[in-house]
Order: structure tokens, then sequence, then C-alpha cells
């Protein structure tokens, strides 16, 4: 659906260039120009997580010996976690979960189980629209291997019929999972990240760190800020231009989480494929070039800019209506396959 004129930031306001490349990144830089008033961090930490780069950067700490507590911490949890739902990983819980659901109940840990649960309320919350059973799509897109012919319709068909949560039967009692039909495959894609940022920035509270900013590849969660009132210059990069900004928002004890087709994406004869499918059509969403959603917490935050890629631009005008504090941005073909850019609340 076209988006009314006040609801755009028009694409004047880019940089101008290939269409192509006009994706945007959700990515916050401690550049001079937007922290020139402001005290360098006093820590910065730096990881690696999900494949991806991450890092913490604090101010107002309680002092070293707290701060590197706090960090081991964080380090152990996210070990924990890349081992328990590392998808490509054989040995990992949740690859043995996927193996052996349909053959008879897993138990899970407490730390899988609860991410389940999660993703089985944002299921629910979405309508549908974030879906981790689609294990079963990522791996006929080419996902898991790569493949160099476009499938056809009777393999994505095929691919959809194990998708949806009505195939995953959970049995709060013995925390148990179970699958009622042999394809079911369990992703949790950017869930992951959403989770994880929650999880750090409690760990880091219970340390005393309560000024900073968490980022894991790019998905950010912010702190109290330095100042009260004020926020964390949050960037949306133009990937042409790493150091270009399409719009600067302000954020504070708020989570911020892109989804779209910038960076995780296949070609398959010539075609790019973008690792968001649609869970209701088996397709890649094409519509949606980005969505960034700004929540309260990073697992709302991941699972409404995914929702969006899905669904479009009025998803993200109608969940940003739901919360004070929500905001998203779009970019989007319109109606004429144009690409325009929709912010909400409007500017």
């Amino acid at each position: 659906m076209k988006s009314s004129p006040s609801a755009k930031i028009q694409v004047r306001r880019m940089i101008m260039g290939v269409v192509a490349v006009l994706a945007a990144v959700v990515v916050l830089r401690m550049s001079h120009r937007l922290f020139e008033e402001r005290p360098p961090p006093e820590y910065i930490r730096h990881f690696s997580i999900f494949g991806t780069d991450g890092s913490i950067k604090l101010w107002r700490t309680p002092g070293p010996d707290e701060v590197d507590k706090g960090y081991a911490a964080v380090l152990e949890y996210l070990r924990e976690l890349h081992d328990t739902i590392n998808v490509f990983s054989p040995e990992s819980e949740l690859s043995r979960l996927n193996r052996t659901a349909y053959e008879e109940p897993f138990e899970c840990s407490d730390l899988l189980w609860d991410i389940l649960a999660a993703a089985r309320r944002a299921h629910a919350q979405t309508d549908g629209l974030f879906d981790v059973t689609v294990g079963s799509l990522m791996e006929v897109w080419g996902f898991y291997e790569e493949r160099d012919q476009w499938p056809d319709d009777d393999e994505i068909a095929a691919a959809l019929a194990p998708v949806g949560m009505d195939k995953v039967i959970f049995d709060e009692a013995s925390k148990s999972v179970r699958f009622t039909h042999p394809g079911t495959r369990i992703d949790l894609g950017g869930l992951a990240k959403g989770y994880a940022l929650d999880r750090v920035a409690a760990l880091l509270r219970e340390h005393q760190i309560t000024t900073g900013i968490i980022d894991l590849g790019g998905d950010l969660l912010t702190l109290a800020p330095l100042t009260p009132g004020e926020g964390y210059p949050v960037g949306l990069r133009d990937p042409q231009s790493r150091w270009r900004l399409l719009e600067v928002l302000q954020v504070a004890e708020m989570a911020v989480a892109t989804s779209g087709d910038y960076e995780n994406f296949r070609e398959i004869e010539g075609r790019t494929v973008g690792h968001i499918v649609n869970p209701k059509t088996g397709m890649p969403a094409r519509q949606i070039v980005s969505a960034t959603a700004v929540a309260p917490t990073g697992l709302e935050a991941e699972i409404e800019a995914t929702a969006m890629v899905v669904a479009g631009v009025e998803r993200a005008r109608r969940w940003v209506e739901k919360g004070e504090g929500r905001q998203a941005v779009v970019i989007h073909y319109n109606q004429d396959g144009e690409i325009e850019v929709a912010q909400f609340p409007e500017p």
C-alpha cells in the first residue's frame, strides 16, 4: 500500500545511486560529529557471536573490577547461548531437537525452553508473520547449502508443508517439544539476537552497569542515557557509504533492530533471495528492502522488524500506534516500483 506523502522521507534525501544499494542498516558509531560534546566511553569491549561482531560501550561504570566481572558473565552467557541454538552445529541442542523431535518428545534445557517459549509468543503476537519453524524453507532457498537452480512450485510447496507452530507440541510439565510433521525444523534467526540483547543488558545491570550501548551485529540496546532526557544518536546508514546517514534517531533505554536483504542474501540464477521468507507463502519477502524497529526490548524490536519486512508498511504504522516510544523506518517499493522511505511516527 502506498504511504501518504507526509509519511515519507523523500528519496532525494538519500545518497543518489543504484536502487539496489539503498537498503538501510542500523548502526551506531562514535563519530566525532555525533558525539563531539560527549565524553568517550570509559570501556569498550569487542567480541564475536552468532557469526557477527559485537561490542559493549560503557560510561559511568562502578569501576574496572565490576566491569571485568560483568563482561566475563556476558561472554559466558553468549557462549552458552550460541552452543545451545547454533543450527549449523550438529551437536547443538537445537540441532538435536530438530533431528529427533518428530520421533519422540525432546526435553529442553531451561535456556532452550525459554527461547522457544518466546518464539511461541512471537508467533501469536504477529499473527504468524514471525515463525521459527521455517527451517525447511531456509533450506530450499539455499541458506543451509548453496543451490544454483530456482526451486519449482512443487519444491516450495513441499518445504512449506512442515511450517507452522501448529506442527509443534509443547508440554509445559516436562518442558518437552514434539513435532507432528517429519520435515519441521526450527531456525531461530534474528530472535536469538533480540533475546541475547535483553539478557546481556540484565547481566550488566546485575553488576551495577547502567549506562551504555550493547551492539550485536548492528542491532542495538541502549541503557540509561548519559544526560537525563537525552538519547543516544543511532544512525540509519546508507550501505553505499558507511559514513553517510539516511536518518538519525535519538534512543535511550530502547532497542533498535533492522531486518532486510541488505546483508544476508543468496543469488540463484541471477536473482537475489533475501533471508526473510514469508511463512505463509514460502516465498522470500520482496516489497520491503529493510525495516527498522525501535522498541522497549531487543526481542520485540527483532520480532517486529521481521514482521514488517513480511507484512509491509501498514504493519509498521499499526505497530507504532500501539505503544509509546516505538518508532519504525521502512524502506520499500511503492506501487510504481520506486523506492520510498516511510517513517513512523511521521516526522
